[in-house]
């Protein structure tokens, strides 16, 4: 495989397609290692997944597996021990695993799945609460945060409908009425449309 081009590639001239590659933080300069799998004991490989920090750890939601089977499997890196962890799988098939957008807001992490729903992690880290389903599932999308009290939900793409250019924008209400300290989202859905 060719190596990568790009700035990237520039700061890290060992980079290159088809590897694995850790950065190891305590190192100055920051440098990267390769190989089939470097770095941290990791008992997973996976891609097109999602990356979210939360309560001090680094979580990696779904993804691909080396086999092109779909994972609905959160695994949790503690920073502070340099450790993994196997965190809860999410509800429904495979392919909710695929291409998933995840956010740290608040005192929650919420992630996106390639069907539409809108999890959100337990108090506990237990289990994923299902809070909210958008109008439309998508894949390889972004969430992100408005001003604190927001979800946004925008880009992806997916198998029925092509590219989206639909911003969906969900509400943060975790002290509503009956949900009894769980997540609660309200959504509201705004159309983008390019200007030329």
């Amino acid at each position: 495989m060719p190596d990568l081009a790009g700035p990237i590639a520039s700061l890290f001239p060992n980079l290159k397609a088809g590897h694995d590659h850790v950065f190891d933080r305590h190192s100055s300069p920051l440098e990267s290692k390769s190989g089939s799998n470097p770095g941290r004991d990791r008992s997973f490989r996976r891609r097109v997944l999602s990356v979210g920090a939360f309560n001090g750890n680094v979580y990696v939601i779904g993804g691909m597996q080396p086999d092109g089977g779909v994972s609905t499997e959160t695994a949790v890196f503690h920073p502070q021990s340099d450790t993994w962890t196997e965190g809860p799988r999410f509800p429904g098939e495979d392919m909710e695993g695929f291409g998933t957008a995840c956010l740290s807001l608040g005192d929650r992490l919420y992630v996106s799945t390639s069907s539409g729903k809108v999890l959100c992690l337990s108090h506990d880290g237990e289990s994923w609460e299902r809070v909210k389903n958008l109008q439309a599932g998508r894949f390889f999308h972004r969430m992100l945060s408005m001003d604190g009290q927001h979800l946004v939900i925008l880009g992806g793409a997916s198998m029925k409908s092509g590219g989206f250019s639909e911003v969906e924008v969900l509400k943060i209400n975790a002290w509503a009425p009956g949900t009894r300290g769980r997540c609660h989202l309200v959504a509201q859905q705004l159309k983008v449309t390019a200007r030329s």
